[in-house]
């Protein structure tokens, strides 16, 4: 069979069970000419909603964009849809969703909650937090920790999108031994988005009177330091303005799709790599999904690269759809094959995606290097802004 329904009824009826048919994700996004072909998925339904275009009332051109796509995510996000919404779309309905996705995976989680199907989420989306017990803390660097915090149960997940981050708030004792309350900080965590009962931080721990211009050192990053196992944080989440959607597609913070790309650059500074680690996972964990990843990221030691292990085996297992690009600027060690010193322009046009429509490139890292160098240098290598993403 093809993709939607050509039916010329100008009011179809809602198709009985024995008229749906199953469709996968791939086949789905086959779909994504905005005509009488068109397929979008929703909470693993499968709708034909070209007849509805007109009827639309955020305007046609948002189902447009929609084709071939899961549209769970923005469709749960976006306050102007009501239970009214889903009624509206039954007489759409054409099949079931069948397999998984990033992007399908992602929606089961959202609605696991609300229906009862698939595992349970723990973060709510809003702003009461959850609080997480600390289960482990593995040091990684002299100065570098991955901590794995617990969910509610060993069957929840933390529900947390690619690209999305989440904000720890926690009441800290400052040098002077006076407490303040709800500081908070944002994370990216780098554990799988389907990892069940735990969550994972790797975070550098910056202490008082390391760094003359930070002599109280990271206020957040020292008091995880501190907590003993089974001491808990609060979490709130997800958060971000940016969400990759699976497939090339890149949303805005209420999931309405900005963007498709086929190639995306990171570039990455310090603990910027891990949103790009988050979204790098999720494409590579897609086998149907083509979208190619280039990836350079900044150091002043090779032991300061986080993730070293895990990035170089996603390469080596998927060389023609991920390519890392190594710099440092200090201990320059004997047989070193990346690059040496900061990132320059030179180093950006060898190792990221040429610009075209289809690319996107992001960057994550220290002010100075995002703002001074790797922006502007994205314009003079004729990125458009457009499709320039600042974590």
């Amino acid at each position: 069979m093809g993709c939607g329904s050509s039916k010329s009824a100008a009011q179809p009826k809602p198709a009985k069970p024995s008229e749906l048919r199953t469709y996968t994700m791939e086949e789905v996004h086959k779909c994504s000419t905005p005509d009488e072909s068109m397929l979008i998925a929703l909470e693993g339904n499968v709708y034909a909603p070209f007849k509805f275009m007109a009827m639309h009332p955020g305007g046609g051109e948002i189902l447009a964009r929609a084709a071939g796509r899961d549209v769970t995510i923005g469709f749960d996000r976006n306050p102007r849809h009501s239970e009214n919404a889903r009624n509206m779309l039954k007489r759409y309905h054409v099949g079931v969703l069948v397999g998984s996705s990033p992007t399908a995976m992602s929606s089961k989680l959202i609605h696991a909650s609300t229906e009862g199907d698939g595992e349970p989420i723990a973060l709510n989306g809003g702003e009461d937090p959850i609080e997480c017990p600390l289960l482990s803390k593995k040091q990684i660097s002299p100065n570098t920790f991955d901590f794995t915090f617990g969910l509610p149960s060993s069957q929840h997940v933390l529900g947390l999108p690619p690209g999305q981050h989440v904000r720890l708030i926690a009441d800290i004792k400052d040098s002077n031994g006076n407490i303040e309350t709800d500081v908070t900080r944002s994370y990216t965590p780098t554990s799988p988005m389907d990892q069940k009962g735990t969550f994972n931080l790797v975070i550098k721990v910056y202490h008082r009177n390391t760094h003359p211009n930070f002599p109280d050192g990271g206020q957040m990053t020292q008091h995880l330091d501190s907590l003993q196992i089974g001491d808990t944080i609060k979490v709130i989440g997800p958060q971000g303005a940016f969400e990759y959607k699976g497939y090339g597609e890149y949303a805005s913070d209420y999931g309405d799709i900005i963007g498709k790309c086929s190639k995306i650059g990171f570039v990455c500074g310090g603990s910027g790599i891990t949103p790009a680690f988050q979204v790098i996972q999720a494409v590579l964990a897609n086998a149907t999904e083509a979208t190619s990843m280039w990836l350079v990221y900044a150091n002043q030691r090779e032991g300061d690269i986080l993730l070293r292990e895990e990035l170089d085996k996603l390469a080596a297992e998927h060389p023609s759809r991920f390519k890392r690009w190594y710099t440092i600027t200090q201990d320059i060690p004997e047989g070193w094959q990346y690059g040496q010193g900061r990132v320059t322009q030179a180093m950006l046009e060898e190792h990221m995606p040429q610009p075209a429509e289809d690319t996107l490139v992001t960057a994550c890292g220290p002010p100075g290097m995002i703002e001074d160098v790797v922006v502007p240098a994205f314009a003079q290598l004729g990125h458009a802004e457009t499709r320039v993403v600042v974590f």
